[in-house]
């Protein structure tokens, strides 16, 4: 037989198995830290400075640059000799009219009773000015001086308060608990002054209590309301009273006590 020639074999083509490539590292990234606000400090509580120490005269302590320093003046704008005045404690109330305050503060009708009472201070003031020990020392005598009047001048700029106040006891001019007002002064010390300041006040003090702010006021101003000024001080004299219905001793236990509002 004839010879068997194999077949020729072609090897099937190897198809390469597909490679899968790595899957890549992601880095992660990184997350910033949280900010921080800062804690605020709490704030402390204000701190209450306490209430000044009175000081000026009638007390141990000098008043501090700038310091006010008040003076209160009793005074009077009704002729208690005029009319009668035990009307007031009955409580009908048939006295003349007179301004109040408020009508002097706003000088009501022109009454100018704030003005005598300004301008009359301001007289006095410059009288006793010159009389007190400092104002003649030599050195700062002169510059203390002005300093005072400087001052002065400021306090006459400021308003001055009036007030409707009753009558306290032992007035020349005016029945205890009957109708009086009160004009309060208020001025500045410095440094420079202070202490002929505080001598001033004491000499003024003394002196309208004596009555001289009444004899200057109707010395300057013949016509003025005012009826008296300072305690006791000095005015019209209420005990010339000739009315013929007014009681002949008022004291203390004669003046009923004080009602509620509205009678």
């Amino acid at each position: 037989p004839a010879p068997v020639t194999p077949a020729p074999v072609t090897p099937a083509p190897v198809t390469p198995a597909p490679v899968t490539p790595p899957t890549p590292v992601t880095t992660p990234t990184p997350t910033p830290n949280p900010t921080t606000e800062p804690t605020p400090t709490p704030t402390p509580n204000p701190t209450t400075e306490p209430e000044p120490a009175p000081c000026g005269p009638g007390t141990e302590k000098l008043c501090p640059p700038e310091y006010e320093i008040g003076l209160d003046i009793i005074g009077s704008v009704l002729d208690y000799s005029a009319f009668d005045y035990s009307e007031i404690f009955s409580r009908r109330l048939a006295i003349p009219e007179y301004y109040n305050a408020q009508e002097i503060m706003t000088n009501e009708g022109e009454n100018d009773i704030l003005s005598h009472a300004i301008k009359g201070f301001g007289i006095l003031a410059n009288q006793l000015m010159v009389t007190l020990p400092e104002a003649g020392e030599d050195g700062g005598g002169s510059r203390s001086l002005r300093g005072v009047r400087r001052h002065l001048q400021v306090a006459e700029l400021k308003p001055v308060q009036v007030s409707d106040i009753a009558c306290p006891d032992g007035l020349q001019y005016a029945p205890f608990q009957t109708f009086c007002i009160k004009f309060v002064f208020e001025f500045r010390s410095d440094p420079e002054s202070e202490s002929l300041m505080r001598s001033l006040i004491t000499e003024l003090t003394d002196s309208i209590n004596e009555g001289t702010l009444y004899e200057v006021i109707k010395a300057n101003y013949r016509n003025t309301l005012i009826k008296g000024m300072g305690s006791p001080g000095r005015g019209v004299d209420y005990k010339t009273n000739t009315s013929p219905n007014l009681a002949t001793t008022l004291t203390n236990s004669s003046v009923p006590a004080d009602e509620d509002e509205g009678g």
